[in-house]
């Protein structure tokens, strides 16, 4: 068969279309697909695979990068292509045309944790979505407000491994103190709203996500309990990015240096196929990472903001902003 004609499988309900709708559902959300949507070439089996628009707009891929990829409708009870076949070395590129921001996370159900979602492997990998894992992210600062305050953060992308002897052997858990400068070389007051932000900078530096573990992810899930990370991020910085960064008061965005850091890094990512999105979750389910923000406090703080990285299974590295 021609590999750039479209077929469609039978495990659609394409009996009877006189007298009942065909039934597509989303592989990712589950919901039901009535509109355009993607679907893949390859993938097949008793499902296929599909994605609703909402779903397509956090990343077009399945468990295998190697698959190519169509837009399709239903017309008059058949589904029709629409445009061309999306190579395999496409779909990536598509995400940074379909979405600008991050996202807010959505569980399938309001209860559920991330215990209950990811699994504690070599990563935190989401338990439905084998190209999607989770980061827990937080800050602390002591007196803060104050002019002695002093912060710390820490982030946790993976459960730490230890030898038969109780020696680690992959560590899991990043923790350091607030550098005194910012990544623009200015001094800031430290605060737990810069701790909390810089935690998340932190992990997205932290190592090229879209090639990690050899084939990469697809999705990053960034798990934090502060409101003023996870909205800012998802709602506020959208405002500021198409204000030039002045809030609705006319006054520049307070921590600019470290939102704009953010957003770049956060394009980087979009850029190489990788969704970025935010989860506030409550304290109790972020509690490593509180525990190790706040010995993050006790570091000595290095003056000049520098960028962590993976510099192996135990080891990171602290590279100065060039």
């Amino acid at each position: 068969m021609d590999e750039d004609r479209v077929h469609y499988s039978s495990h659609y309900d394409v009996l009877g279309l006189s007298q009942r709708q065909l039934i597509i559902t989303c592989d990712r959300c589950e919901a039901n697909i009535r509109e355009q949507h993607y679907h893949c070439l390859v993938c097949d089996g008793d499902s296929g695979y599909d994605l609703c628009n909402q779903c397509a707009g956090e990343g077009v891929y399945c468990k295998d990068d190697s698959h190519s990829w169509t837009k399709r409708q239903l017309e008059n009870g058949q589904l029709v292509a629409v445009g061309t076949k999306i190579a395999p070395n496409q779909t990536r590129a598509l995400l940074s045309t379909m979405r600008q921001h991050p996202s807010k996370f959505r569980p399938p159900y309001p209860d559920d944790t991330p215990e209950s979602l990811f699994a504690n492997e070599h990563r935190f990998i989401n338990k439905s979505n084998s190209r999607e894992i989770l980061i827990y992210t937080d800050g602390a600062c002591s007196n803060n407000g104050q002019s002695n305050s002093k912060a710390g953060f820490a982030f946790v992308f993976r459960p730490s491994a230890y030898s038969e002897t109780g020696t680690v052997t992959h560590t899991g858990t990043i923790l350091a103190g607030l550098e005194i400068r910012g990544p623009s070389g200015q001094i800031h007051q430290q605060t737990s709203n810069r701790a909390e932000l810089r935690a998340v900078i932190a992990a997205i530096q932290f190592c090229d996500w879209s090639t990690d573990c050899n084939r990469g992810w697809r999705s990053l899930v960034i798990a934090t309990d502060s409101e003023y990370v996870a909205i800012g991020a998802t709602k506020w910085t959208p405002r500021w990015v198409s204000s030039g960064w002045i809030t609705t008061h006319g006054t520049v965005v307070k921590n600019i240096d470290l939102w704009q850091t953010l957003d770049e890094e956060l394009c980087v990512l979009r850029c190489k196929g990788v969704n970025v999105s935010f989860w506030r979750i409550p304290r109790e389910c972020n509690k490593r990472a509180d525990l190790y923000a706040k010995m993050g406090v006790e570091h000595m703080s290095a003056k000049n903001f520098c960028v962590i990285e993976k510099a192996g299974p135990k080891d990171i590295s602290f590279r100065p902003l060039d």
